[in-house]
């Protein structure tokens, strides 16, 4: 835990110094950082397991969304789709205490985050957390294209068009929809703010 907590301190800093020479400089900068916090006041809960992309998969579903006939492509479905799901549960399984540590300590850093409204930190901590996990992605994504390959030599093209949309919705529903919401707003915002903009900046 204290190893984890080094690196994620360190890695914050690091960034957070980075973001701050690039800030909006004087009070127009705060003030947009005050709306931008505005905008997010609620935030799902951040779960390394989804961050990195851990989807234990349904063959069934699978073959039911590829509408797969025949036997012994359902069978070798089934079995690619089992050792995938057992790559992943033993990965999930070798690095549960960084995950849960990672976890804990995101959750931790955006409430105090939120609470000061400072969305600088708020980039950091997420830069943080995706550098710190990056490995364990990287394994994730190796499982992927195994699990991809076998299905583009199972499945004819139709098939594996259905299956690269149904594997885009399971990693779409990982990512929290606290953020994206809050993101409409704040693009929403903006817009506005570049419409009546030009005459602000007039004055100056």
């Amino acid at each position: 835990m204290k190893k984890i907590l080094v690196l994620f301190v360190a890695i914050i800093f690091t960034t957070y110094a980075n973001a701050q020479q690039g800030q909006g400089r004087g009070r127009g900068g705060n003030r947009q950082g005050q709306q931008q916090g505005q905008g997010q006041n609620k935030l799902q809960e951040f779960k390394a397991d989804n961050a990195v992309g851990i989807i234990v998969y349904d063959a069934d579903e699978i073959i039911k969304k590829t509408k797969v006939k025949d036997k012994n492509t359902k069978y070798l479905i089934t079995k690619a789709v089992n050792s995938f799901n057992q790559q992943l549960v033993e990965i999930k399984f070798i690095n549960a205490e960084k995950l849960e540590e990672v976890t804990t300590l995101v959750n931790l850093k955006r409430k105090e985050a939120m609470a000061n409204r400072n969305m600088e930190e708020m980039k950091s901590i997420q830069s943080s957390a995706k550098e710190l996990l990056k490995p364990i992605k990287q394994q994730v994504k190796a499982e992927e294209k195994i699990l991809n390959n076998q299905f583009k030599e199972l499945l004819n093209e139709k098939q594996f068009k259905k299956w690269e949309k149904y594997q885009k919705a399971k990693k779409r529903a990982l990512k929290p929809k606290g953020m994206s919401q809050g993101n409409k707003q704040q693009k929403g915002n903006g817009q506005h703010k570049g419409q009546g903009g030009g005459m602000g900046r007039g004055r100056h």
